[in-house]
C-alpha cells in the first residue's frame, strides 16, 4: 500500500464561514444540530438518540402533524 502511514493526519477544526449565507434557509435549530453532529471530537458529538431528540424535529414533526 503505498500511501498507508502510521499516524493519522490532524485536521484542524474551524467553523464553517459560510453558514451565515444560510440563515434565510435555515432556522437556528438546524445550525445547532448540525453543529453538534459535526463535532471533530466524538466525546463531544452529538449521539444518534440525542440527535433525534433534538428541538428541530420536535418542532418541525409537530408542526407537519397539526
Amino acid at each position: 500500500m503505498p500511501y498507508y502511514k502510521k499516524t493519522f493526519p490532524k485536521f484542524i477544526a474551524e467553523k464553517y464561514k459560510n453558514w451565515k449565507n444560510l440563515e434565510k434557509y435555515w432556522n437556528p435549530e438546524c445550525f445547532n444540530l448540525l453543529e453538534g453532529m459535526l463535532q471533530m471530537n466524538p466525546l463531544e458529538r452529538l449521539t444518534a438518540k440525542a440527535a433525534l431528540s433534538h428541538i428541530f424535529f420536535q418542532k418541525n414533526y409537530s408542526e407537519k402533524n397539526e
